[in-house]
């Protein structure tokens, strides 16, 4: 039986290698970032999710890949894992199309978006059989996706609005789950802040994400990357693992020959 960090695994490798087949270019895709997301719920670590940013001619594809344990309403614990693959523009991460398939005990549902000029198109199967779809109204300006339980999602948002804030901006999501829905939600400059990472002191700038069903607070690298994201209540908190510590090699120092 395969484990689940096999799983996602090979559902990132299929789901890019069709993504990369689908809109083949004449240049070599480029990996752009990538790195693992920690996800804690009252301190204690409970899922982790590891993501990749490629180049692949003039679109960008962000893939990422979770796995924890769900507790069941027995008690027990099963495996979970999900994984997407999100298709955007290069120059402001606006959505072109978004997949993710997600495993829990013994069932796959997939969910996806098709954008248009005018409309989104929604889809959610399960085992690859039974599914349904929904037609949106777009709502005007780039789009983003929000998954439970992805939270390279946010990261995406998050480069997206670096240095694009003064004040306070629409954002206009699709939320995905038993049925999707369009969301505005409300992004705002909430100043720089130093946070702790990697041993060292990043200043770093806040972005703070509302909408009608909840907060969530943004910490921005000066690159843009999300090094952490904190629900209102605190509760929940994502934190980007810092890069390995680079391994120096003792030099060797000639010893004189004896004369």
């Amino acid at each position: 039986m395969n484990s689940p960090s096999r799983i996602v695994a090979a559902g990132l490798v299929l789901a890019v290698a069709l993504v990369v087949a689908a809109r083949a270019q004449d240049s070599a895709p480029r990996i752009l970032d990538q790195g693992r997301l920690v996800t804690f719920q009252r301190d204690v670590p409970v899922a982790t999710e590891r993501f990749q940013y490629t180049l692949r001619g003039d679109s960008l594809v962000v893939s990422a890949g979770t796995e924890r344990r769900m507790r069941q309403p027995d008690g027990s614990q099963k495996p979970y894992t999900k994984n997407m693959v999100l298709i955007a523009r290069t120059d402001d991460f606006g959505m072109l199309n978004y997949t993710s398939n997600e495993w829990l005990g013994g069932h796959m549902i997939t969910r996806s978006i098709l954008p248009t000029d005018t409309l989104l198109t929604t889809y959610r199967e399960v085992d690859g059989g039974n599914g349904s779809a929904d037609m949106l109204d777009r709502p005007p300006g780039r789009i983003f996706a929000l998954d439970p339980g992805l939270f390279t999602l946010f990261d995406v948002i998050g480069r997206s609005l670096q240095h694009r804030i003064f004040g306070s901006r629409p954002v206009q999501l699709v939320v995905l789950g038993e049925s999707a829905r369009t969301v505005e939600a409300t992004a705002t400059l909430a100043g720089p802040d130093t946070v702790s990472w990697g041993g060292h002191r990043v200043v770093t700038e806040r972005i703070a994400l509302r909408d009608s069903s909840g907060a969530f607070t943004l910490w921005l690298s000066p690159e843009g990357h999300m090094l952490r994201l904190e629900s209102k209540d605190g509760r929940l908190v994502v934190m980007r693992d810092p890069p390995a510590p680079v391994k120096r090699s003792r030099s060797v120092t000639a010893q004189p020959r004896a004369r």
